[in-house]
């Protein structure tokens, strides 16, 4: 059984890489923006609460 899971968990992180390799540009632009997004929001929700 704990053969079957890492493989099966090393397969799935194979697939994940591959996806990343592919739409590596796009991922790290959603990611930024997405992350960009929380720190706004953040920085908002501080300021209304001073506010």
């Amino acid at each position: 059984m704990k053969k079957k899971n890492e493989y099966k968990y090393t397969e799935k992180a194979i697939t994940d890489e591959g996806v990343v390799e592919k739409k590596d540009y796009i991922g790290i632009v959603v990611s930024v923006v997405s992350y960009l997004l929380v720190v706004v929001l953040a920085i908002l929700g501080a300021l209304a609460l001073l506010a």
